[in-house]
């Protein structure tokens, strides 16, 4: 009698909780022990070699959490897809793709007024801003896409010619100079070529860039999940499977939170220690930084939290306390598709959003919803024509937010992406392409904000769409199995923790 009463499932919910918040209690140490060693190791001027070796533990934590993003994501998308009823599935879809293009089409907006109450790029001069380092403004550069070769590689991932290759690469084309060209044709010297590569500056040139394909793994997951909900009993073994592939990743990334306080620790160093300049960096882009977090700061604290508490009728902030650890977790790795595992975990654990909603929302939103990057791009190019004098009419104002809103769809949520793309926002609006580089020199900090807000981003929209989806989400005998089954390993777990 005793053993069940110790059992309960209040007993068992209370000690889970507890070993929850010691993980993130863990993980917030392990990020000020991270910030802490990377400020006393900067003195000590630390060759390449010395730094590669401090970053051995974070970069190995790292490698382990980034092996279980494509099986998370494939599983967890067939899964979702195929749970739903068949009529279902659109609704919830286009209901997600319209808070998606909402909320990060305000983001824009948000950064586009607070450039014109701020004006960040006013009375600087861009020679005094140059803290960039050539070799790293040199490849920036060579990444530099257009608008149209975006849109190109957009749409060429998104229907991937082969789904084992889909893991390892993505499509990616490279614009490549005319010098370049001109060397590699040398000795084939006929007058046709010569009048046809004066009148260009540079040619796409088509590649396999090594990565995995997000976009076309979550078009293949929702085809698969989609037929294999249509076809009954037949379609059943394939969904187990899935199922068991999602629950297995889930485990061990349980498993692995446990390392995330050395991890994250041995992530932040390193990023502390190499920027160069620090101090003239912070004097310099000082107004632009302060726009550009205080950006993420209304959108976080208003937009987002009014959206949550209108719709949902809770406390946003309790929410938001409840993705504490996903936040920690990207503060080290700087980048939202790695977190998506632990992001998942603390929106169905400790925010209860159903995983039938969590399972594909998720990691759609973790591919082109990024309203952190929208925001980020629409101040970054009104600071860029405030720092050249351009002038800033409505109609380039208009054009910035709906271009950084389309620009944002589809960015990779890694550290940088979001710097190339911003070339594609000015290029649109006609504003000069010089100086982006120069947001090479803080990119490290911004990089982690606007991972922080398309994080809460998803996440919040999650529990939105569960709640306006509540007649299309009618509970079935196989989700109810499901979540006994989940009550039986957290009763497992809870006798024998980690």
């Amino acid at each position: 009698m005793a053993n069940c009463r110790a059992c309960s499932p209040a007993k068992i919910g209370e000690k889970l909780k507890n070993k929850q918040n010691l993980q993130v209690l863990l993980t917030l140490v392990g990020v000020a022990a991270g910030i802490a060693l990377g400020f006393g190791l900067r003195a000590a001027n630390l060759s390449q070699e010395q730094l590669r070796y401090v970053a051995l533990p974070g970069t190995l934590f790292l490698r382990a959490l980034n092996s279980m993003v494509i099986p998370v994501i494939v599983s967890s998308i067939i899964c979702g897809f195929a749970a739903l009823k068949g009529t279902s599935k659109g609704k919830i879809l286009l209901k997600t793709m319209v808070y998606y293009i909402m909320t990060t089409f305000l983001a824009a907006i948000t950064g586009v007024l607070l450039c014109l109450a701020l004006k960040p790029g006013v009375g600087i001069n861009a020679s005094d801003v140059n803290v960039t380092s050539s070799e790293a403004k040199a490849k920036l550069i060579s990444a530099s896409p257009n608008a149209m070769d975006a849109l190109h590689d957009m749409l060429m991932n998104l229907v991937p010619e082969n789904v084992f290759k889909a893991t390892m690469y993505k499509y990616k084309t490279e614009r490549v100079s005319l010098e370049d060209i001109n060397m590699q044709l040398k000795g084939f010297n006929t007058s046709s070529n010569i009048t046809l590569l004066s009148e260009l500056k540079t040619v796409a040139k088509s590649q396999q860039l090594e990565g995995p394909n997000y976009m076309g793994l979550i078009s293949l997951g929702i085809i698969f999940g989609c037929v294999l909900g249509n076809m009954g009993a037949e379609g059943r073994v394939i969904i187990d499977f899935s199922s068991e592939v999602f629950k297995l990743t889930t485990r061990i990334i349980l498993y692995l939170m446990w390392l995330a306080p050395v991890g994250l620790a041995f992530l932040i160093a390193p990023n502390i220690i190499k920027v160069e300049n620090l101090e003239d960096t912070i004097e310099k882009l000082g107004i632009y930084l302060v726009t550009v977090i205080m950006g993420f700061s209304v959108h976080l604290l208003f937009s987002l939290s009014l959206i949550y508490f209108i719709i949902v009728r809770k406390n946003p902030f309790i929410f938001f306390a409840g993705m504490s650890q996903a936040l920690l977790t990207m503060l080290g790795t700087a980048s939202s598709s790695v977190t998506l595992p632990v992001t998942m975990k603390c929106v169905e654990e400790n925010n209860k959003v159903d995983k039938r909603i969590t399972s594909f929302l998720l990691p759609i939103g973790a591919t082109i919803n990024m309203d952190g990057t929208a925001l980020y791009e629409a101040v970054s190019a009104i600071f860029i024509a405030q720092l050249n004098g351009y002038p800033t009419d409505f109609g380039t104002l208009v054009t910035i937010s709906f271009t950084a809103t389309a620009a944002s769809i589809g960015t990779a949520g890694v550290p940088m992406s979001s710097l190339i793309t911003i070339l594609i926002v000015l290029q649109a609006c006609g504003l000069p392409t010089t100086d982006w580089y120069l947001l090479l020199s803080v990119d490290w900090i911004l990089s982690r904000g606007q991972g922080l807000i398309n994080i809460l981003g998803d996440s919040v929209g999650a529990a939105v769409i569960e709640k306006l989806s509540r007649d299309d989400l009618i509970p079935s005998s196989a989700q109810e199995n499901e979540d006994e089954e989940e009550n039986l390993y957290k009763t497992n777990y809870d006798k024998n923790p980690v």
